[in-house]
């Protein structure tokens, strides 16, 4: 068994030494800095759907209550706003990105 060991380990040894990286540390921080508000922003887009989905449900029940259609109106503003945030937030990095360069 020891013997097997001794031919193995300077092998594998040799393979780790020669890792290189294709890109730098930066890089991969960046690609998963953009993944991560990529998931949040798709689950944010989730979220706005529903809250339409909602309202407009609420809006379609509120039988002529002002109140329940105010409140339904209010729902569908706040989800627009909601939107608009959140492209906001989608291009603010590439506008960073292209000022530092």
């Amino acid at each position: 068994m020891t013997n097997i060991f001794k031919e193995i380990v300077p092998v594998a040894m040799a393979e780790i030494t020669q890792v290189t990286i294709d890109k730098p540390v930066e890089s991969y921080l960046v690609d998963k800095l953009t993944a991560v508000k990529n998931i949040i922003l798709a689950v944010l887009g989730i979220l706005v759907v529903i809250m339409i989905l909602l309202a407009g449900f609420q809006f379609l029940t509120a039988a002529g209550d002002p109140k329940k259609v105010e409140a339904a109106k209010n729902k569908i503003i706040y989800a627009v706003i909601g939107i608009a945030v959140m492209a906001v937030a989608a291009t603010i990095p590439a506008f960073v990105a292209n000022f530092i360069k």
